[in-house]
């Protein structure tokens, strides 16, 4: 029994390795992403929901003035309006460009199923190790066990 609690041991200190290489190579860019490139683009997302509110504001006071010397001045907002809904909705694209086109999440995600592979692979190996000196015990202790009852 004393190698089964040898194998528990690797088991757990290859455990130990995975979270801590989860931790620095799938968790810290992937937060790093979703904290500045997904930030800056939900950001940028919300300015678009903004300027086509202002623009659509503008519109409608546009249309309330028919005549006089607010009728051009009306134009001007809107126009000016416009054009920031398009200059905001181009950086908004841009910015999820950037999230869609980052090799990162991608990256991190290869390194999170790398470090799962190989605490498996090593977990299995420790178990497969001592699983022949189990059963060898297994089937003397049960022929041992016969033995007596006959």
């Amino acid at each position: 029994m004393q190698q089964y609690a040898i194998a528990q041991d690797k088991v757990g200190s290859v455990r130990l390795e995975q979270d801590q290489t989860i931790s620095r190579e799938f968790l810290a860019p992937w937060s790093a992403t979703v904290n500045s490139q997904l930030a800056a683009a939900m950001k940028a997302r919300a300015n678009v929901k903004s300027a086509r509110l202002s623009l659509d504001a503008a519109r409608s006071r546009n249309k309330a003035i028919m005549t006089g010397p607010k009728v051009e001045q009306s134009r001007l907002e809107v126009e000016q309006a416009e054009e920031k809904l398009v200059s905001v909705t181009e950086e908004a694209i841009n910015l999820m460009r950037a999230c869609l086109e980052s090799p990162t999440p991608v990256t991190a995600l290869a390194s999170l199923v790398k470090a799962q592979q190989a605490y498996h692979a090593q977990a299995a190996d420790a178990l497969a190790s001592i699983q022949r000196e189990l059963d060898a015990a297994a089937n003397k202790a049960e022929q041992e066990y016969r033995n007596s009852r006959a």
